[in-house]
């Protein structure tokens, strides 16, 4: 403990009562003394007190305190603070990441903080844990205030078994070392400047303080969960896919394992329902911010222009503020499970939905960038090949049509991808890229019969005349695209399970990898593409989905 190194927030406010709920909590006594307990969540999920003080209750029943000598992280990650009235009954209760050293935490209380800290403590020491993951789970397991005992009980087991028994066997099952878990556990408490629990903790915070906007609050907290999941992965340095796969193996947990359905059955029926709603916008908030995260590095990786950065980042915080705004309109119906109808949550994953198949309209490029697209093209092959190419033999090149035959523009990924390969031949460099692996071990699909003029093998684009180089970055994508439409099958069923939509995810990261390590080439006839170049112009050509 590093004394007067770090406070939890210089002012720490409880509220009174802030949500209509049912089984709400009593707002705090105007002008009674209450004491305040901070904890701290050891290693195995025991809780050892650190230290108390006294606040009395405002007019508006709200109270101020702070600590100026508190556990830091990393050695502890969580702090707890319990409210007691005389009577030595706890009244409310929350939790905060520890802070690092010489920094600062926030938080606030209400009825939903004490009922997602008792599920929290609840997890951790049945779990023997303080395991950052499963306390974020919870969270996004407990929206819900004042739920009954039974169902903190039965949450509990469930977050404990789909993070030990799911979330992170996935994880290291697929490549995940032991330091980058520990990292990514870590980075998930602090990763400041990035999204972190201490974000979260703000949220609440701003819940207690302002009430009139309290209820957007904890949406937007609940929403920003997707967000902390990714940052901390990027700072691990862990494939998001195998984030959204793992997350995809904790669900299944839940659905097969003997003690989840067990205590997922005995769950209230407005409880689980509100659980099956958080867990699925959850599941479509992630593949949303996982795209914004890749898709926005891999275009400065690949020197877009400012003016494609500057439309994809705009379409990228349209995205997000549609999302943080759903967040808000959705959260009222989290706090009272008996509103959370099958309507409602149909309502909210089809606004989830649109928001996204928006966004993919908004990142199509430009008339005048697919136009010097073309001529860049153009300049390039004429400089390598002496070919007497126009623009106008290209009029074909940067368009597509959608399923009402409208011509769409490329999206600016794609036209990022193919200036950066007609730059590289521009230089005297080229690409190259092996697809017997990927031909070998991932055919066409059924689903797939049109490909290659309707004889469903994958295309020669060398034998069609086209440069070797043009002919790597098109065949990469035409295996990237068989790669998509192998997984995609695994919907024309119906909604496939988690296990299978697991399997299903992690195929698909291991043939990325296998196109990826298929590429190869030069920027200048010398100097190699980096793997990092190589791995962005994969990226580039994924289409944007949540899945």
């Amino acid at each position: 403990m590093n004394k007067f190194k770090a406070c939890v927030v210089c002012s720490i406010l409880i509220a009174a009562l802030t949500f209509v709920t049912v089984n709400a909590y009593a707002a705090l006594t105007p002008g009674e003394t209450y004491t305040v307990v901070m904890s701290k969540v050891n290693s195995n999920g025991s809780v050892t007190d650190v230290g108390s003080t006294t606040a009395l209750a405002d007019a508006d029943g709200k109270i101020s305190f702070s600590f100026s000598s508190v556990p830091t992280s990393p050695d502890t990650f969580f702090l707890v603070i319990t409210v007691k009235d005389s009577l030595n009954e706890v009244v409310r209760r929350s939790f905060v990441p520890a802070p690092p050293e010489n920094g600062t935490g926030q938080l606030g209380a209400n009825d939903l903080s004490t009922t997602q800290t008792d599920m929290i403590l609840e997890t951790l020491f049945s779990a023997g844990t303080d395991d950052p993951i499963v306390v974020a789970y919870g969270l996004i397991l407990t929206r819900t205030p004042g739920l009954i005992d039974s169902d903190i009980q039965n949450i509990a087991i469930l977050g404990k078994l789909a993070i030990m028994n799911g979330f992170e066997t996935s994880l290291t099952e697929n490549g995940v070392s032991a330091s980058q878990l520990q990292t990514f556990k870590e980075k998930i408490v602090y990763n400041q400047p990035n999204k972190d629990l201490s974000n979260f903790t703000a949220l609440l915070k701003s819940a207690v303080d302002n009430p009139d906007q309290a209820s957007d609050d904890m949406g937007k907290a609940a929403g920003m969960i997707a967000d902390i999941f990714i940052d901390a992965a990027i700072a691990a340095d862990i494939d998001l896919s195998l984030i959204q796969a793992a997350h995809d193996a904790a669900g299944d947990v839940v659905g097969t394992n003997s003690e989840a359905i067990v205590a997922f059955a005995a769950i209230s029926d407005g409880t689980s329902s509100v659980i099956d709603a958080a867990m699925s916008s959850f599941f479509i908030r992630i593949g949303a911010v996982k795209v914004k995260t890749s898709y926005t590095n891999a275009l400065n990786i690949l020197d877009a222009s400012d003016d494609q950065i500057t439309s994809f980042n705009t379409a990228v915080q349209t995205l997000v503020t549609t999302m943080e705004e759903l967040d808000k309109d959705y959260s009222q119906y989290f706090m009272n499970p008996l509103t959370m109808t099958d309507e409602i949550k149909t309502a909210m994953n089809n606004a989830y939905q649109t928001a996204f198949q928006t966004f993919q309209g908004a990142i199509a490029d430009s008339d005048a960038n697919i136009a010097q697209m073309r001529t860049n093209i153009v300049t390039a092959l004429n400089a390598a090949y002496g070919s007497s190419m126009t623009v106008d033999d290209l009029a074909d090149v940067g368009t597509y049509r959608d399923m009402d035959e409208a011509e769409i523009n490329w999206p600016i990924p794609q036209v990022v991808a193919v200036n950066k390969i007609a730059s590289i031949i521009l230089a005297g460099g080229n690409l190259v890229y092996d697809r017997d692996a990927v031909a070998t071990d991932y055919p066409v699909p059924d689903n797939m019969d049109w490909l290659n003029m309707g004889s469903g093998t994958r295309t020669d684009y060398e034998e069609m005349g086209m440069p070797a180089s043009f002919a790597a970055l098109m065949g990469m994508q035409e295996d990237v695209m068989i790669a998509e439409h192998t997984k995609w099958s695994l919907w024309e069923g119906g909604e496939p399970t988690r296990e299978q939509q697991e399997t299903a995810k992690l195929a698909y990261h291991d043939n990325m990898e296998l196109i990826t390590e298929g590429l190869s080439g030069t920027t200048d006839g010398s100097t190699p593409i980096s793997g990092e170049v190589l791995k962005a112009l994969v990226k580039m050509m994924e289409h944007p989905e949540l899945n």
